[in-house]
């Protein structure tokens, strides 16, 4: 590893329709050979120098082995992780973890898929995601929906709380349903409200809509209210998003607090993390 360098993009204030975008922080390594590699950390707002710096610590850390691969950086951040358990130090880990598989794949020539042990379907479904921080009203919400159908998407999500009220929310999905029709799946995500009572009523008055998923109910640290939530309504739910110690997803499970866990590529720590909390 010859070079290290980070990259904090400007967020995105004016001309979005549906919302602001947030800094991204990429990383890219360049080799001795001249080969460069990329790698994305998940950053929460005014943290982004704080994960850079990470970086370029556990870079120079790296540095020091004698032979550098996604396995041998995963020991090295593995042991530093023990005195560092954040999201930004595991967010920093997976930027460098990201690019020396980016390393690899190009040195063999080969897909990230194939590195991991071959992956025979290829086709991945997708969804498009209506995620706003404007005040948006439910007729612009099943225009975007419908818009995207349109385009081809199959499924949906949408952020039914984000500057609303609960019934606002139940109100909103029971709509874009009835304007979106019942073939396209319908994800709906509270983004981890404060009020688990207030979560269990929304999914109770929208399972008629028949969600694909229903995400983030609670704050996912809450493992005991999101259990309680999983019991007392019938939707799939899902979390993991802001969490990165495999410890957590697994105490997720022991408690029956999710049916689906997301965590995210770009904090988990790394793909190898990743690939750990697939296996529980």
């Amino acid at each position: 590893m010859a070079r290290l360098e980070t990259w904090i993009t400007a967020p995105e204030t004016e001309g979005v329709e549906w919302g602001h975008v947030k800094s991204c922080l990429f990383v890219r390594l360049t080799t001795k050979d001249g080969l460069y590699d990329w790698g994305e950390a998940f950053v929460l707002p005014y943290r982004e120098k704080a994960v850079a710096e990470i970086i370029h610590a556990l870079g120079h850390s790296a540095s020091k082995l004698k032979s550098i691969s996604p396995w041998a950086f995963r020991d090295l951040a593995k042991h530093a992780a023990a005195c560092h358990q954040s999201l930004e130090f595991s967010a920093a880990s997976s930027a460098l973890e990201m690019a020396l598989w980016d390393i690899l794949g190009k040195l063999l020539n080969a897909p990230l898929c194939d590195l991991l042990g071959g992956n025979h379907n290829r086709a991945i479904p997708i969804y498009g995601n209506i995620w706003s921080t404007t005040q948006w009203d439910v007729a612009s919400l099943e225009t975007r929906a419908t818009d995207l159908v349109a385009q081809g998407y199959r499924a949906i999500k949408i952020h039914p709380m984000l500057n609303h009220t609960a019934q606002d929310a139940a109100n909103c999905v029971n709509q874009v349903r009835a304007a979106m029709g019942g073939d396209i799946a319908l994800l709906v995500d509270l983004d981890s409200q404060n009020n688990a009572d207030a979560a269990i009523q929304i999914a109770q008055a929208i399972e008629p809509a028949h969600p694909y998923w229903f995400e983030e109910p609670i704050d996912g640290s809450d493992i005991r209210a999101l259990a309680q939530i999983r019991k007392d309504q019938a939707l799939r739910v899902v979390t993991g998003e802001k969490h990165c110690d495999l410890a957590h997803f697994r105490a997720v499970l022991a408690a029956g607090a999710a049916d689906i866990l997301n965590p995210d590529i770009a904090a988990i720590r790394g793909i190898l993390d990743l690939l750990d909390i697939a296996e529980l």
